[in-house]
């Protein structure tokens, strides 16, 4: 015997969805971290910032899902994507590229301090104003675009949140654990 109806179909493709999710998700996230490794790697000769640069994304991730269980979103095709895509790494990438070129021989705090004041801005405007335009989907007469809308809104709206209020301490403690002290030589290749 088998059990059918709509709440049966709805829990399956429930399930198929959060492990489509996890996959998409561990293997973008891989990926990414592979990627920032190479490009800090031969602009910086560091192994270990991509993986620092993205870690970010485990926060904003979490609090994301908090926030769908809290609004009663289920995992569904419109919300699983933004999940999955990494939204918002570009923030934390900005933040860790711009703390390398403020380091050049100063100290980590004033280095992040120069970081955040320089970039955060910047950021800030440019989360808002995506948010906010993903933000108008929430009044989309479809409930579909709606929760598409709501999901991509908070989404960036934490991956700002973690690059500003996250990834500058892992960056400090990556920076004194590593030793590294930047060097006038790996600002040549940056305006």
């Amino acid at each position: 015997m088998t059990a059918t109806g709509q709440p049966i179909v709805e829990e399956l493709v429930q399930r198929g969805l959060l492990t489509s999710l996890v996959q998409g998700f561990l293997l973008t996230f891989g990926v990414i971290v592979a990627f920032l490794t190479l490009i800090f790697w031969l602009r910086y000769r560091t192994l270990t910032l991509g993986a620092v640069v993205m870690a970010p994304v485990l926060p904003a991730q979490t609090w994301l899902f908090g926030t769908m269980s809290l609004a009663g979103i289920a995992f569904m095709p419109e919300t699983t994507i933004i999940a999955a895509i990494e939204i918002g790494v570009d923030y934390a990438i900005h933040i860790g590229e711009r703390f390398l070129e403020e380091q050049r021989g100063s100290d980590h705090i004033a280095s992040l301090r120069r970081t955040v004041r320089g970039t955060g801005g910047a950021l800030l405007a440019s989360a808002a104003t995506t948010a906010a335009g993903f933000g108008v989907l929430v009044l989309a007469f479809v409930p579909s675009l709606q929760r598409f809308g709501f999901v991509t809104s908070v989404a960036i709206g934490y991956a700002f949140l973690a690059s500003i209020l996250v990834l500058p301490s892992l960056l400090a403690v990556w920076a004194l654990s590593t030793g590294y002290v930047g060097t006038d030589a790996d600002s040549d290749t940056t305006a």
